[in-house]
């Protein structure tokens, strides 16, 4: 796993663990998702996440980014 690689996978966590806890609903998507089926990780030359949610849930974690996301994470 790259450098770039493995902080992906913490804001994944991250990720993850705040849509668990606000019940936001997303999917991996891409080569996201091949590469956890295929690989059980990354495919070796991702260097990005691919992530689909409903646009309502989309529309929940932006309003709320700044208060739910951690540092040195924020919306764009």
């Amino acid at each position: 796993m790259t450098e770039k690689q493995e902080h992906l996978l913490q804001l994944f966590r991250e990720l993850d663990e705040i849509c668990k806890k606000n019940n936001l609903r997303y999917v991996m998507a891409g080569g996201t998702a091949i590469g956890v089926v295929r690989n059980e990780g990354f495919i070796p030359w991702d260097d990005d996440l691919d992530i689909g949610m409903p646009r309502a849930d989309y529309d929940l974690l932006m309003a709320n980014a700044k208060e739910w996301l951690p540092e040195p994470y924020e919306a764009v």
